[in-house]
């Protein structure tokens, strides 16, 4: 599962789409696990505090397109993190064990599915809905 500095992880948003009343990581000790349970149980929700914080500076964002990454498959999204981190079509193929035009098609899936024109809008996108987190913007390095 992605740390909290990649941002929301997409199964969090599919929890939430399918209405789960709570969300934890594997860290939360076994009291607070069973207070969170007596929770729900009760019909109060109980999320993580830090996903909560990221969905609160995710909705103050401006100029957000409206689309959420939740529209896109757990393959679709790491294809559009591996292309934000600077990654060839070639590169992304060779970790994922695909072929390049397997990779095409899911970024032309991608680009079709958040409305945008091409893979830069994309990838331009990932950055500002925060798919990539500040942190991992700043370490971004490339190879000339």
């Amino acid at each position: 599962m992605p740390s909290y500095e990649e941002g929301i992880p997409i199964r969090f948003v599919q929890a939430i789409q399918a209405g789960a009343q709570g969300y934890f990581v594997k860290d939360l000790d076994s009291e607070e696990l069973i207070r969170a349970i007596q929770n729900v149980y009760q019909g109060r929700p109980e999320f993580d505090s830090r996903f909560v914080l990221e969905i609160i500076r995710r909705a103050r964002m401006e100029d957000f397109s409206g689309q959420l990454p939740g529209q896109l498959s757990e393959k679709e999204v790491e294809i559009l993190r591996m292309l934000t981190h600077g990654m060839t079509d070639q590169a992304i193929s060779r970790e994922l064990f695909v072929t390049e035009v397997t990779v095409r098609t899911h970024v032309s899936r991608i680009v079709k599915k958040l409305g945008l024109q091409n893979r830069v809008q994309a990838i331009l996108f990932s950055l500002h809905s925060g798919l990539v987190s500040e942190s991992e913007i700043a370490n971004l390095t490339f190879d000339a």
